[in-house]
This record gives C-alpha cells, structure tokens and sequence, in this order.
C-alpha cells in the first residue's frame, strides 16, 4: 500500500518541487503565458483526447457533473457561513474556499490513482470547476458578474466536444486525433511545473487565518464529498475522484483574482500557499483511504 501511495503521489510532488527550485534558482518562466496555453489550448486538448480514449458512460459523467454542482454549491455554503462568523471579508476569501486545485494537482493524482476512467472523471469535475471558478471566481472579488465571460472560454466548448463524443460515438480523423493528443498530452506535466513555480512565488501572509481557512478548504471538501457522492450512488473510481478534487488546495487562480480585483491579493497567496503545504500531508492519508488494499 505505500508503494501504491508513493507511486500516485510521487510524481506530483516530484515535479511540482522541480518548478518550485526551478523559480527559486531565478530561471525563466513565463507564468502567464504556460497559463493561457494550458487554458486555451491544450486543457481543452487533454479534455478532447481522453474522452476519444476512455470508455466513460453519459450516465457516469452526468453522474459527476450533478455531483460536482452539488458539492460546490455546499461548499460555497460553508464557506459563507464560516467567513460571516469569522467576520471576515466574503470577497477577498469566498472563492478560495470554493474552488480547490482540481486541474495542477488534482488531475494528474486523478490519473494515477485511478488510471484513464479516473482522468476521464477528473476532467468532468475540473471543467466544472473551471467554468465556475472563471466566472464566479473573479466576480466575487471584483462584486460584478459578467455572464459573457462563459462564452469566451475554450473549455466550455471542449466540453461540449466532449458530450458530443459520448452521444454520437464520433472520432476525428486520424492526423487531427493524434494532433490533438499530443497538445493534451503537455497540459498535465506543465500544470504541475507551473504549480511549483507559483508556489515558489508566493509568500504566507496572516499564517493563523490561512490555516483556519485551509482546515474549512481541504478538510471541509473533504467531509462534504462523501455524503454527495452517497447521494448521487458514485462508487469505485467515480467515488474516489470525487473525494481526491474536493478535498485539493486553494486554487491558484483564486490569488490572480484577488489580486486583480481586490487588494487581498497577500492574504489569499498565504492561504493558497498554506493550504499546498498541508495537502503535503493530508493527500496520501486520504489516498491511503481511498485506494484499495
């Protein structure tokens, strides 16, 4: 069982140390544009591509897309309730509370822990994820809403793309497939360097609020997604999916928001930043848990 554990966990880790020594040697690394390629690019690739190879079922990912809302809308339930208690600000740490890092590092443990249906599973929640994140993300911390937002997103249409392979059984011709699969194939190593590079960037401000919000984020995710996936009859590798994105770290892109749009920027650097650090640590409990013996 800790070999099993070390080989899912291993090369995240692995890789997202060589970004964060990497960035921490002063290297070149252009963070904004590896974020816009991944995300209009060859996120949408990898979403494509895994649908044309894995045999996952229009129940099953109808399944995991009600699951996922469901689950974020609780999350963003205790989120508010909790920074209304703390009386702390809903703008500056709601979305960090929400969205957890479902695409660096929750799809590549999604892969391998619970192989190509597994990816198949983890990419359904983290386009949910993604879209929502996109457009709620920034609209909660600049306090405007901006529906046009959803329809300038290409992974809103590789999702579509997506659904159209599960109903229609279509495939692209073979010089485009084999195109696209290897664009899918950069996203989650690059994911996971820009991780470490971000991380590396990043300073702890406020560590006793960061921890109090990181212990809501990861171990409220965590606690949330097995009634969610009881409720929605999510089993194997679905269920365990499930359990592995809800309970990942603050998003990364919640920091870019903040700082964008509001002027906690800092304070969500050190809750993203705590929150990674102690997935160090909660991540292969959970999959010790998960996975089986």
């Amino acid at each position: 069982m800790v070999a099993e554990v070390l080989s899912v966990i291993a090369p995240v880790f692995l890789i997202a140390a060589l970004g964060y020594v990497w960035a921490r040697l002063d290297k070149p690394f252009d963070s904004a544009m590896v974020t816009q390629l991944t995300v209009a690019v060859t996120t949408p690739c990898l979403i494509v591509d895994t649908f044309l190879r894995a045999s996952i079922s229009m129940e099953a990912f109808g399944r995991m897309v009600a699951a996922t809302l469901v689950l974020y809308a609780l999350m963003a339930l205790l989120g508010f309730t909790s920074l209304l208690l703390l009386r702390w600000r809903q703008s500056h740490f709601l979305p960090s509370l929400i969205f957890g890092n479902t695409g660096n590092m929750g799809l590549p443990l999604c892969l391998f822990a619970f192989g190509e249906e597994g990816l198949a599973l983890g990419i359904t929640l983290f386009a949910v994820s993604t879209i929502l994140n996109f457009t709620l993300g920034p609209s909660i911390a600049a306090g405007s809403i901006s529906p046009k937002q959803i329809l300038r997103m290409p992974i809103l249409y590789a999702v579509v793309g997506a659904v159209t392979i599960l109903i229609t059984g279509l495939r692209p011709p073979h010089w485009l497939g084999e195109t696209i699969h290897l664009l899918g194939g950069v996203t989650i190593p690059m994911m996971i360097l820009a991780l470490g590079v971000s991380l590396a960037r990043l300073k702890i401000v406020g560590l006793g609020r960061a921890l109090v919000l990181t212990s809501i984020r990861i171990g409220g995710g965590m606690v949330l997604a097995f009634p969610v996936a009881w409720l929605f009859e999510v089993e194997g590798a679905a269920r365990g999916v499930l359990i592995v994105q809800a309970a990942m770290p603050a998003a990364v892109f919640n920091f870019l928001f903040a700082e964008r749009y509001s002027s906690a920027g800092s304070d969500v650097a050190g809750v993203v930043l705590v929150s990674s650090l102690v997935s160090v640590a909660t991540t292969p409990a959970l999959l010790w848990f998960l996975l089986p013996a």
